[in-house]
């Protein structure tokens, strides 16, 4: 599976789209985290929390998203110290064309497979990930990296 995984990053970052080629890879994780959250307000100590990074290190990837017209920050009305972290349109058609390599990147790898052998396949792999949290000792968490909420055991998404 480790093998597997190396590969699949291996192939993204060489077919990364043009689009993305400005970002680094934790700034293509920030824009993703923004795209899978649009109903959430999202701050920079959200980003800092999920990621399991310093103060210091989520405002440089959020500055370098800001100046490459990313992001926006807006000021929110309750508290002038806050500032809510937007996509712009921009940003999203950044998350789009990442979103279209990933489908892509899915194809390739599923070339050859029936779609039973994919629900099979999807069904095998969220049960092992459950097993997996559920053998995790109390308080260990999930590496952010690893934690995807942005699917469910029942749907057929495998990345």
């Amino acid at each position: 599976m480790q093998v597997l995984s190396k590969r699949i990053w291996r192939y993204l970052r060489l077919t990364l789209p043009d689009s993305a080629r400005r970002s680094t890879g934790g700034n293509m994780r920030v824009l993703m985290f923004l795209a899978h959250h649009p109903d959430r307000e999202v701050y920079q100590r959200d980003i800092e929390d999920a990621f399991g990074i310093t103060r210091s290190t989520a405002s440089r990837e959020l500055s370098l998203l800001e100046a490459n017209g990313m992001i926006d920050r807006l000021a929110v009305a309750r508290d002038a110290r806050l500032k809510r972290l937007v996509l712009t349109d921009r940003g999203r058609a950044v998350v789009d064309d990442l979103n279209a390599n990933a489908a892509a990147m899915e194809r390739r790898v599923f070339d050859g497979f029936s779609a039973d052998d994919i629900d099979r396949f999807t069904h095998y792999l969220h049960r092992m990930r459950a097993n997996i949290e559920r053998a995790m000792p109390p308080g260990a968490g999930l590496e952010p990296e690893e934690h995807d909420d942005s699917t469910t055991p029942d749907e057929p998404r495998v990345m």
